[in-house]
Parts: structure tokens; sequence; C-alpha cells
């Protein structure tokens, strides 16, 4: 009986609950104009969108092609587009301010029309 309350310990330490370094979802600092994630629901790798001078803007090249949703914050005009070389652009997402959601096509965009 001598090694019951050291099972027990063992049994105890081992379903404790461990800290998670995972970000919740659609996490966006609040002074941002918003997020993309390169996950849907907001979750995964983020890119802060901190400035919207009105207009286009190319997202970093290690992100064209990688955003699956995003989080508008406080931009009054937000809406992510694929680039089409030399014809045109296809929006696959508009956003209201203080809204959030999925691309419509996963993975495609490349940059953003944003207005304060």
């Amino acid at each position: 009986m001598r090694l019951f309350p050291v099972v027990l310990a063992c049994a105890l330490l081992s379903i404790a609950p461990t800290a998670s370094a995972a970000p919740a979802p659609y996490d966006c600092p609040a002074e941002a104009f918003g997020c993309v994630y390169d996950g849907s629901n907001g979750i995964g790798p983020r890119y802060v969108i901190t400035d919207c001078p009105g207009g286009y803007r190319d997202f970093p090249r290690n992100w064209w092609d990688r955003v699956e949703s995003a989080r508008n914050m406080k931009a009054n005009a937000f809406h992510l587009e694929n680039y089409v070389s030399g014809t045109h652009s296809d929006v696959v997402l508009s956003l209201q301010p203080g809204t959030r959601g999925n691309t419509w096509v996963r993975g495609v965009a490349d940059r953003i029309w944003c207005h304060p």
C-alpha cells in the first residue's frame, strides 16, 4: 500500500491541464485596422494590417496566396482580392467594420483594398 500515494500523485500530474501558446481565433490587436490569417476561422499565423491609407495595397510576398480568413477591426472598406496580372482583380472577401469571415476562395488573396 505504500505505492498508492505515489501512483495517485503520478496519475493526478499526468492529467493536469497545460498552458497553450495558441492565440484565440481571430485574435487581432485593437489598434490594427484588421488582420488576415492563413487558416480558416481566424486561426494560424496572422498578418496585421497596421495602416489603411485608402486604395490597394499588396500583401508581403510571403503572404500571397495564403489568406483564408480575415477580421476587419475598424476600416470602412475592407476587401481582399486576387490580382489577375494585367487584367482584373477578383474579390474573395468583403467585410464591414467589426466583422470577420472566411474567404470565398481559399488561398488566392494577394492584396487588400482598404479605406479608413
